[in-house]
């Protein structure tokens, strides 16, 4: 597995962003990032760019409107990203304490997280285990009053072998007042698989989306959703 040199690119981006004196200390909101690393994203094709690029174009495009970005600040939002696939593969791209959103301006740290960070190839474990980024989420300390936000994006199905693990982590994070949406990519003429994930895997909206040139308007969408809830 490659994965890019950006440790020392992010650290040094980061540092400043996480001891600076903010204007607050208790976060309103940690959301989550989850972003698939499987093999089904990283299939070569013949007439677009592989899925990864466009779904890491996709979270930069989102992350740099102006409504995304201002929604985060007003949040007092701490955001986490990861990339995931099979069993013990999920890793952070980002810190473990998360970036602070204090300013508009530090959306642009994940950002470079998120361009820097996403592996060249697809992880390991090629296979799309939806249960191991919620298993990872749920073993970091969370911000006790914050509200919980985690985004799963995936263009496969739920297995009905993993139903019942599913069902497990996903009660466990509704008892810690998480809430799973899910952006469904290409999924639009597979209602089987879209309705494993909105009856097993999300707890708080599912959304259609697509591969190609709207990617990141679907995103935006999305995270719109999330941060104007309340």
């Amino acid at each position: 597995m490659l994965r890019r040199n950006f440790l020392l690119t992010t650290t040094a981006l980061l540092a400043p962003n996480l001891l600076k004196a903010g204007s607050w200390t208790v976060p309103g909101m940690e959301i989550w990032f989850l972003m698939d690393a499987s093999g089904s994203v990283y299939k070569k094709h013949k007439n677009e760019p592989q899925h990864y690029l466009i779904q890491m174009s996709g979270h930069i495009e989102a992350l740099a409107d102006q409504e995304v970005r201002r929604a985060l600040k007003d949040w007092r939002a701490v955001v986490h990203v990861a990339v995931w696939a099979g069993p013990g593969t999920p890793y952070k791209i980002t810190p473990k304490e998360g970036v602070y959103i204090y300013r508009e301006s530090d959306v642009d740290v994940v950002s470079e997280a998120i361009r820097t960070g996403i592996p060249l190839e697809a992880l390991q474990d090629r296979q799309t285990y939806h249960v191991a980024p919620l298993e990872f989420v749920a073993r970091f300390k969370r911000h006790q009053y914050a509200k919980l936000v985690i985004d799963l994006a995936t263009d496969e199905g739920l297995s009905p072998r993993f139903t019942r693990r599913m069902s497990q982590i996903r009660n466990r994070l509704i008892a810690a007042n998480g809430e799973i949406n899910v952006f469904a990519v290409a999924l639009r003429n597979n209602p089987v698989a879209f309705k494993s994930l909105e009856d097993n895997v999300r707890t708080g909206f599912i959304l259609h989306g697509d591969y190609g040139a709207d990617y990141g308007k679907g995103l935006k969408r999305k995270m719109l959703l999330e941060l104007q809830a309340t």
